[in-house]
């Protein structure tokens, strides 16, 4: 667990340190230019900042994923370009692998899927920064919807919060 909260912590510090500082040289370098072509650089630099924001927060997943969402819902603060590269976060996140997603119940239910239910969907429905929504059939014929946390996200969620 240190381990991968150090790796963390890394990946966010150097990257939050490299966008201030793009900023920083960005603004003190164009300071007082309002141009049509500076305006097109810092568009540049704002786009390539959340493409990368949002390639670390998919691969590091928790509360990465979550920052996005929210900072994608602030129009009143970002730029349009750095909205349209993070809105994928709050509606299009990957899932994990099906078999992933069945241990995590399997282990949660204490027994096989199969015990409980007569039919699950075989890939995800809906998938989120927290957990995946998959189709289901308990063997009364009732359809249900079930949601599954990610692996490990417990152990994620609590080294962001650290």
């Amino acid at each position: 667990m240190k381990k991968l909260a150090s790796y963390r912590i890394f990946i966010i510090v150097t990257m939050s340190m490299k966008f201030f500082l793009q900023v920083y040289f960005f603004k003190r370098r164009h300071r007082g230019d309002t141009s049509a072509k500076t305006a097109m650089k810092w568009e540049r630099l704002v786009t390539k900042q959340a493409k990368e924001y949002n390639k670390k927060a998919l691969a590091l997943g928790g509360l990465m994923i979550k920052v996005g969402q929210f900072l994608a819902s602030r129009a009143d603060i970002m730029p349009p370009s750095f909205l349209a590269e993070l809105e994928g976060l709050t509606d299009r996140v990957p899932p994990v692998k099906p078999k992933d997603a069945m241990a995590v119940l399997e282990e949660d239910w204490g027994r096989e899927v199969t015990e409980v239910l007569d039919w699950i969907s075989p890939e995800a429905v809906a998938s989120a920064s927290i957990g995946e929504v998959y189709k289901g059939l308990l063997p009364t014929g009732e359809a249900v919807a079930i949601k599954i946390q990610r692996p490990n996200i417990a152990r994620i969620i609590a080294i962001d919060f650290k």
